[in-house]
C-alpha cells in the first residue's frame, strides 16, 4: 500500500459524505411549511432555514465524497518494489540543460 494514512482518511471522508449526504436529503425532503393549527411553536415558519441546511449538508456530502475517493484510491495503490516511484532527473548534455521524469 502506497500511504495507509491517505487510504484511511479517503475511506473516512467516504463514509463521512455518504452520511452528509444522507442527512441532508432528509433535511430537504422534510423541510416544508408546518401547518399552524398542529403546532403553534413553529407557526409561520416556511421551512427555508432547514432546506438551506439541506442543501448545504447534501453539498458538503458531495464535496467529502469528491475528496475521499481519489484519496483511497492513490492511498491503496500498490507499489511493487522493483519498481521505482517519480523521479526527475537534470540533464546537462553540451549546451543545453533539460530534465526528464519519470512517472
Amino acid at each position: 500500500m502506497r500511504s495507509p494514512v491517505m487510504f484511511a482518511s479517503g475511506v473516512a471522508l467516504v463514509a463521512v459524505g455518504i452520511i452528509g449526504a444522507t442527512v441532508g436529503s432528509v433535511l430537504l425532503a422534510t423541510a416544508h411549511g408546518q401547518d399552524c393549527a398542529a403546532s403553534s411553536t413553529l407557526c409561520g415558519d416556511d421551512g427555508s432555514a432547514q432546506g438551506l441546511a439541506g442543501i448545504g449538508t447534501m453539498v458538503g456530502g458531495g464535496v467529502s465524497i469528491a475528496v475521499g475517493i481519489p484519496l483511497a484510491f492513490i492511498g491503496g495503490k500498490r507499489q511493487r518494489p522493483d519498481e521505482p516511484g517519480s523521479q526527475l532527473s537534470l540533464v546537462v548534455r553540451g549546451r543545453s540543460v533539460g530534465l526528464i521524469g519519470f512517472f
